[in-house]
Formats: C-alpha cells, sequence, structure tokens
C-alpha cells in the first residue's frame, strides 16, 4: 500500500472527521532505504471514540500488513495535552514533517524545553540503570562487557543528538543567538563522534580484531 493509497482510504473512512494526515520520520527526512525503512504517519481527527477506530481498522490493517506500523492516531486537543508527556517525540515531529492531507497541526505545537530535558534525563538515566544491572552479570569477563557495551551504545547514541534541541531551545527562551539547522546537525554529529568511537572499538574488540 503506498502513502497515496493510505491517505485516500483514510479520507473515505471518515473523511468529516479527519483533520490531518501527516508523515514523520526517515521518509519525511529523506533518508527512507526502501525495504529496510518503515513509513510513519500521524492522523488527527476532530473525534477519537469507537466509531472512528472502526471506520480506520480496515485500513490501519493493510498499512501494517505492508511492513508499516500502524498508523498514530490524536485528537487536536490530546495532541496538544501530550507535549508536556512525549517532547522528544513530537520535536522530531515537529521538525520533519510532510502533510499528505489536512492541515499543519504540529509546526505551532508548543513544547518546553524543561519537558524536553526530563525526558531525554529519564531515558539516559534509564539506561544507565540498566547496563549497571547487565553489567553486574557479566561478573566483570572482558568479552561480555564489550558484547554489552555495543548492544547497550545504540540506545544511547539515539538520545544525544536529541540534546541539541534542547539546549537550542533554552537559546531561544534566552534571547541568546541561535544556531542553524546546518550548525545543529553538525553540532548532534559531533556529539556522536566519541560515543560511536567507543562502540566502533567494542565491537572490534567483541569480534577479536
Amino acid at each position: 500500500m503506498t502513502l497515496e493509497k493510505l491517505t485516500e482510504e483514510l479520507k473515505s473512512a471518515c473523511s468529516a472527521n479527519l483533520k490531518s494526515v501527516i508523515l514523520y520520520g526517515s521518509a519525511a527526512a529523506g533518508d527512507h532505504t526502501g525495504k529496510r525503512s518503515d513509513y510513519n504517519v500521524l492522523v488527527v481527527t476532530e473525534g477519537l471514540g469507537r466509531s472512528e477506530l472502526l471506520a480506520f481498522s480496515k485500513t490501519a490493517k493493510a498499512w501494517a500488513n505492508a511492513g508499516n506500523p500502524a498508523p498514530l492516531l490524536f485528537t487536536m486537543e490530546r495532541l496538544n495535552k501530550s507535549t508536556d508527556v512525549f517532547p522528544v517525540e513530537l520535536l522530531d515531529i515537529k521538525e520533519c514533517h510532510k502533510i499528505l492531507f489536512g492541515e499543519d497541526v504540529v509546526s505551532d505545537l508548543d513544547i518546553s524545553t524543561d519537558n524536553l530535558r526530563l525526558q531525554i534525563e529519564h531515558e539516559l538515566r534509564g539506561n544507565l540503570i540498566q547496563l549497571r544491572q547487565q553489567y553486574l552479570l557479566s561478573a566483570g569477563n572482558a568479552k561480555e562487557v564489550c558484547n554489552l557495551m555495543v548492544r547497550s551504545l545504540s540506545s544511547f547514541l539515539v538520545l544525544v543528538p536529541r540534546l541539541t534541541p534542547a539546549v537550542r531551545q533554552r537559546r531561544a527562551a534566552e534571547k541568546v543567538p541561535g544556531i542553524g539547522k546546518t550548525e545543529r546537525d553538525g553540532a548532534g554529529a559531533e556529539q556522536c563522534l566519541p560515543y560511536r568511537a567507543t562502540a566502533q572499538r567494542g565491537i572490534d574488540q567483541a569480534e577479536g580484531r
């Protein structure tokens, strides 16, 4: 099923209630890699009760059978009230999305710097706790520690570049000159370099190189 067919079927299923269909993730960023990537879609409706869920069900199942995640469903009210709970995810969508149908309901989402920092800190600290637990089970065995590093670093690498939007938002709130997208992406990549180098050393050691 194509994005165009998905959008048309969503419109047919609940046209009067459908407010927006938005593509986000790697495909919206131009980083889609064919069969190795899926399509992430946000659907925003006026109401979202049992009748709406049933109306979308057949299309959502066909979309999932094509290898994609089921559409993410929100009402506009719930979307606005979720910015404090999912600031990282919604900031990602806000900064990189493509409108497939209807209004652009994400560009004006108000995402607090404090909420963004709290979620990133929560996830990083949670990852660290799990890393310590797994290290205990390894009993310091060098090969097991290397394998543990390889398995765990990906979760940290996902979060490190997300620190840059939090810094950028704080700078904007404090009226400090900001950084552009190119500089931001470069800064995010630069932050990851030491971690990627460490990960590669761990992989080399685990594979006996």
